[in-house]
């Protein structure tokens, strides 16, 4: 892949899971700070920060059983000014608790959506926190593709 997001994920999880704690993946130049795909392993994250990435902060793709408390995610200017905080498909089963979703100042474009998904159920998002420092956070909280559902901040 040329360009830009011509890495991998700077975290990816593919047909497997687990516990993971503590973790800060900003690299602007990563397709996403987290990439979960294809599994259905229960898995837990706590305390993750992905920042300043060009498209996707965290992606679940074909991906099940998940649990992700305090996720923070920040959309950057010019790293991240048009990113997603969480783009899932074909999601199942999945807890957000304590999200946070932060665009800072410097961007000077409004932006749609936080998250967006597409043929996803049971995701569940409690606590979230959809906010800049100026009148720029996502205009939705929340985007399903599927039934063109909207929530808003």
């Amino acid at each position: 892949m040329a360009g830009v997001e011509a890495q991998y994920p700077s975290l990816w999880v593919k047909d497997g899971g687990g516990l993971f704690r503590g973790i800060w993946t900003a690299n602007t130049l990563a397709r996403a700070g987290l990439l979960v795909e294809n599994t259905a392993t229960p898995s837990i994250v706590y305390q993750m920060s992905c920042e300043h990435h060009m498209h996707h902060e965290t992606q679940f793709h074909h991906a099940s059983n998940w649990a992700v408390y305090a996720l923070q995610t920040e959309e950057e200017n010019p790293a991240g000014a048009d990113a997603f905080s969480v783009d899932l498909k074909d999601a199942h089963r999945i807890l957000f608790a304590n999200l946070f979703m932060y665009r800072v100042s410097r961007n000077v474009l409004p932006k749609l959506n936080a998250v967006e998904a597409s043929n996803s159920s049971d995701v569940h998002f409690e606590n979230v926190h959809n906010f800049s420092m100026t009148r720029l956070a996502f205009d939705n909280s929340i985007f399903d593709a599927t039934g063109s559902v909207r929530v808003r901040t």
